[in-house]
């Protein structure tokens, strides 16, 4: 590796391995509401980050090059940051990650909440927003995430009068005393006289996509905290020796994120036959796809690059001409598709509505079965 690239991948490890420290502290000592968001989605790995620290974590196979790892781990803390800054900008005061601090059932339960917009005067609110970084950004939220904020909301509602609430370094406040003091605003005492909500902020570095408003709900704060109780129970068998970790439930089905868990090279849910010898194939295979992708971007650059070269140089509706090869840019119809919600719509005119998805039933067919491959990186510590 080229000695800046070393540089860079030392400071990127110091600099988030400080951060962590700072911000989250000792995790094995208590449950935070992104472990109860991933024990949403699989109890197993959320136990698995409790009891199974590693000093060097693992490195998903999904990551070839553990710098660029480090690079990736890195961006939701830039992106955070700019993001924080960006409001700032507003003139809006901003809490930046806000701390609560409680008990369940005498569980240590913290919450770090990304970003607390606050807006007093005549109409108070608080917005509290998660920001969440990614490749690609998914149509709709995962249930981690929303289970995640929907205890940050929850927690900031039932807490509110309660000296639960710090911003580093600082000592234990209400909420309302917290915002008075950092941001010199008067909040009501009693939080049913304040608009809650929290959003999910989600980036990538060509999209930005919001999700929510989400307002505090019992029922979903019910399903956090019993969620935490299960972490910490579970967790204290495990380091006594009377359970293996194993036996926790771990995620149903299919799921996006197994392929990039930190604990699933002996996950139980894979369990099966062992064949080294198509390692090698897998390889490959992993190895074309990855040729595919890449080509498939670059083919969309040079594509994107020519349609400005063509512009650029007036030729109209004309041809160019190379050497070997000719090139023009055509203004093509929009393709049609169908949107089922505006065909229900019109249906809903002539028909009632129990007979316009009736129709919309009858007019889905279903294809023959199909085998599909499913490969997934088995991710190992170092």
């Amino acid at each position: 590796m080229h000695e800046l690239l070393s540089l860079l991948k030392q400071g990127l490890q110091a600099s988030g391995t400080a951060r962590t420290t700072h911000s989250l502290g000792d995790r094995s000592k208590y449950v935070g509401l992104s472990d109860i968001g991933k024990a949403a989605d699989c109890l197993r790995a959320a136990v698995a980050g409790k009891v199974c620290l590693p000093e060097t974590p693992a490195v998903p196979s999904c990551f070839p090059d553990t710098f660029l790892r480090t690079l990736r781990m890195q961006r939701g803390h830039w992106f955070e940051n700019g993001i924080t800054e960006a409001f700032h900008a507003t003139g809006i005061p901003v809490l930046h990650q806000m701390g609560i601090h409680t008990r369940h059932h005498q569980i240590p339960i913290i919450a770090h909440l990304d970003l607390v917009l606050v807006t007093g005067n005549n109409a108070p609110r608080v917005q509290v927003v998660e920001v969440k970084s990614c490749e690609h950004i998914p149509d709709t939220a995962y249930v981690a995430h929303e289970v995640q904020l929907a205890g940050q909301i929850g927690l900031l509602n039932v807490l509110w009068n309660r000296p639960c609430f710090m911003v580093q370094p600082g000592p234990l406040r209400t909420f309302p005393d917290l915002v008075r003091h950092a941001c010199n605003i008067v909040l009501p005492e009693q939080a049913e006289n304040i608009a809650i909500k929290g959003s999910i902020l989600m980036l990538s570095m060509n999209d930005v996509k919001v999700f929510g408003p989400y307002t505090p709900n019992k029922i979903m704060l019910d399903v956090c905290l019993n969620l935490a109780e299960s972490i910490w129970q579970n967790a204290e068998q495990v380091r006594d020796g009377k359970l293996n970790l194993n036996q926790i439930p771990t995620a149903k089905g299919w799921h996006p994120l197994c392929d990039s868990c930190e604990w699933n090279a002996d996950c139980p849910r894979f369990n099966g036959l062992t064949a080294p010898e198509m390692e090698q194939d897998l390889l490959a295979l992993q190895s074309l796809k990855d040729t595919r992708d890449t080509a498939a971007i670059r083919i969309r650059e040079m594509e994107d690059k020519m349609k400005q070269i063509f512009w650029r140089i007036g030729a109209g509706r004309d041809w160019v001409s190379a050497v070997t090869h000719r090139f023009r840019v055509g203004i093509c119809e929009g393709r049609k598709t169908l949107d089922k919600d505006r065909l229900l719509t019109a249906l809903a005119t002539y028909l009632s509505a129990d007979e316009s998805e009736a129709v919309m039933q009858a007019g889905y067919k279903t294809g023959e079965p199909y085998e599909r491959l499913y490969v997934s990186p088995i991710n190992k510590s170092f």
